[in-house]
């Protein structure tokens, strides 16, 4: 199963719209395997858009952001956080 072809969860798409609609980027490219560097989203940038899902999704992302490299990443700490049943989240890690 490919990520963001056949297992394209909510929250992915989700992710991808607000990722598209909050930098003014062509939601074509805002794919799963996108990294934040290569849409050119710099770590202050993705820091301030993860407190903006925290605040819409009231949650609260893993002190460790780090490891967030990718829009895929987002939509799967943000299905951790919330609950997501483990199979969507497992579909989304195999990516």
């Amino acid at each position: 199963m490919v990520l963001g072809e056949t297992c394209m969860s909510a929250t992915l798409e989700t992710i991808r719209q607000m990722i598209a609609e909050e930098f003014q980027l062509d939601h074509a490219i805002v794919t799963a395997d996108a990294t934040l560097e290569s849409l050119e989203i710099d770590s202050l940038s993705a820091i301030e858009f993860m407190f903006l899902l925290e605040d819409r999704f009231k949650i609260d992302f893993p002190e460790d952001k780090a490891k967030i490299k990718t829009v895929g990443d987002i939509a799967i700490e943000l299905d951790k956080a919330i609950g997501a049943p483990s199979d969507e989240r497992k579909a989304l890690a195999r990516s």
